[in-house]
């Protein structure tokens, strides 16, 4: 693991410390400051809480992205959406939902038409530029 500046060892104290720090950045800081500690994985693993895998990946994203990196999960996570936004826009001009802007007369009938929900339709739009 790549050695720790003063600064980023305060910050990551101070994280710990503040009560409006996310849990999941807590224990991030946690994972580090015991690893600049000198103690190993599965130590760290154990009196975190976490699996040795959890404790490799936030050392790793420490050492490529610094303090920085701990603060936000990869992109990419979740599940992914079942709505093609091409394809619902498609269907959309099709149904003849959409208004001269390319915006659908109204989301609910929209999304009722396509068999969805307002929220997923509305997420679905916004991939995909007019």
């Amino acid at each position: 693991m790549r050695s720790a500046s003063s600064t980023d060892r305060q910050l990551l104290q101070r994280w710990l410390k503040a009560p409006t720090t996310p849990q999941r950045v807590v224990r991030r800081s946690r994972i580090v400051l015991l690893a600049i500690d000198g103690l190993r994985e599965q130590d760290i693993a154990a009196k975190v809480g976490v699996s040795r895998p959890t404790v490799r990946l936030w050392l790793s994203r420490f050492d490529k992205l610094g303090v920085e990196g701990l603060l936000r999960d990869a992109p990419g996570r979740g599940r992914r959406s079942s709505l093609d936004p091409a394809r619902v826009r498609q269907q959309l001009a099709e149904g003849g939902l959409l208004n001269a802007e390319g915006k659908p007369v109204s989301l609910r009938r929209a999304a009722a038409f396509l068999g969805t929900s307002p929220s997923a339709l509305w997420r679905a739009l916004k991939k995909v530029p007019q």
